[in-house]
């Protein structure tokens, strides 16, 4: 076997983060919601999921050129945050 060291995680689903997404996990509940109406407008009903509104990160710590910012995906950014918040 190879040692292993879990140095940190991190862990979101829908608004739920880190410690507080953790217990809801462990105590079964669930964190589906209702799509928001701003992604529902021109599609057919979606099915209740875990659904991020925001993602707040800071394109200066990680030195990302403004224009690079605006043709990320939405996924890749979220992997940055979570990354930060598991080195923190």
């Amino acid at each position: 076997f190879t040692n292993l060291a879990i140095v940190g995680f991190a862990l979101r689903i829908g608004n739920a983060e880190g410690e507080d997404a953790l217990v809801a996990l462990r105590e079964g509940r669930s964190l589906l919601r209702p799509a928001p109406s701003s992604i529902t407008r021109d599609l057919a009903a979606l099915p209740d999921g875990a659904y991020i509104h925001e993602i707040a990160l800071d394109p200066r710590r990680w030195r990302v050129p403004p224009n690079e910012l605006r043709e990320m995906l939405p996924q890749q950014l979220l992997v940055l945050e979570l990354a930060g918040d598991a080195l923190r």
